[in-house]
């Protein structure tokens, strides 16, 4: 229910009580009129006959009651209903507008606000609380402080994004200082251990300078990942096996000419690869899905089929050379296997008896940093001073003078 239909609701509530003690209080109050009207004996019409009851004539008549009330009660109940009287909401003629929607939202952010600055103040007021001293030792970001003049985003992107995923990159031009329009940059990385990485390796170059800069807020996900680390994640190439199982390395012989022996022998020797679906949407409806099959079994399954044949959303149900059918299958079978919905073993099996052999899908994980066997190690050293000098020397003493 929304705000203003609550005030609503809860204004007639309060209109419908005041009515019900309205009668109530009416009920025990007698009337002005009623209490003046009283009964006066009087004799009898003829003459000719004996009247009765002379001594009674002309009194007024109080009839007894059968039950005998107790004046003190009603007093009590007129008194307690003239106090819940005064209590009841009565009905403002000058009753405010009612607030839109947006008083409503600009009151809430306002309410936000003041309980941040609250945390603000308790957080400095805590004894407890100290800075961190040297911030250099969490930090994942890389400042440059002299980039070349031509050097582009792009060109860092490439250049650090070698080492690890990157979560931003920027350039900016020096306004104020000693050197006015200077270029300075920032690289920041998913991991710690791939910043650490990328400043080992450039530390000593003379055409860029690199060093820590302070800590960055990080996305959840990069805006660039080296192509190494990505074929980790994407599924392979099709090779038109079932469930898109990947040929042992050395194949060569085409499987139109194979025999059926020697393609149960393919298909025996060679993997699945199962990958984790980077598309959010697709893999919340995969989970739902396996949700349900495991507790309503394949008959479910089944009737989805039938109703959802022309929906390309659950295009994972029919294509099962698909990376997101393998997904699923997977899924429901790691969790009819007992398997956690979010930690699995990533241990190798069959699935079917003499079948391929299935590989479970690995989780990316930006923050752990880039695998050591995909980093490019060069055994590339630039010259020393002496060596430059050297090599400088022989390059002047060169002539373009063919020797005999």
């Amino acid at each position: 229910m929304s705000k203003r239909g609550y005030k609503r609701w809860r204004q007639a509530e309060e209109e419908d009580a005041a009515q019900v003690f309205k009668e109530f209080i009416e009920t025990f109050q007698s009337s002005a009129s009623v209490a003046n009207q009283v009964f006066v004996k009087s004799g009898v019409l003829y003459s000719d006959k004996e009247e009765k009851g002379e001594g009674t004539t002309g009194q007024i008549y109080k009839p007894t009651p059968l039950i005998q009330t107790q004046d003190v009660e009603t007093n009590t109940a007129i008194e307690c209903a003239r106090i819940l009287k005064e209590v009841v909401p009565t009905k403002n003629k000058k009753q405010e507008k009612p607030k839109s929607n947006l008083e409503d939202l600009k009151e809430e952010l306002m309410l936000k606000h003041l309980a941040r600055d609250r945390l603000k103040v308790v957080v400095n007021q805590d004894e407890t609380y100290k800075p961190i001293e040297n911030e250099e030792q969490i930090s994942t970001n890389l400042f440059l402080p002299d980039v070349h003049p031509k050097i582009t985003d792009y060109d860092l992107m490439m250049e650090f994004g070698a080492y690890g995923p990157l979560a931003s990159v920027k350039i900016y031009v020096e306004r104020d200082g000693n050197k006015p329009n200077q270029k300075r940059g920032f690289v920041a990385f998913m991991s710690r251990k791939d910043a650490e990485r990328a400043l080992e390796a450039n530390k000593d170059r003379r055409d860029l300078s690199v060093r820590w800069g302070k800590p960055v807020e990080l996305p959840t996900h990069p805006i660039y990942i080296p192509e190494s680390l990505l074929k980790l994640y994407q599924p392979p190439l099709s090779s038109g096996l079932p469930f898109n199982a990947q040929p042992p390395a050395g194949f060569i012989k085409p499987i139109s000419e194979m025999s059926k022996e020697e393609f149960d022998t393919l298909l025996y020797n060679s993997y699945v690869k199962v990958t984790y679906p980077m598309n959010k949407k697709e893999l919340m409806l995969i989970h739902r899905m396996v949700e349900f099959i495991v507790r309503e079994g394949p008959e479910f399954e089944a009737m989805v089929m039938n109703k959802e044949i022309n929906n390309p959303a659950y295009n994972f149900l029919f294509d099962n050379y698909s990376s997101a059918h393998l997904y699923y299958r997977w899924k429901v079978y790691s969790i009819l296997h007992g398997d956690s919905p979010t930690n699995w073993p990533t241990k190798k099996f069959r699935m079917f008896k003499g079948g391929s052999i299935w590989c479970p899908p690995i989780i990316p994980s930006y923050s752990d940093g880039m695998p050591d066997q995909l980093t490019k190690k060069t055994t590339e050293q630039e010259l020393v001073e002496d060596q430059c000098n050297k090599l400088i020397k022989l390059i002047q003493k060169l002539s373009p003078r063919k020797i005999k």
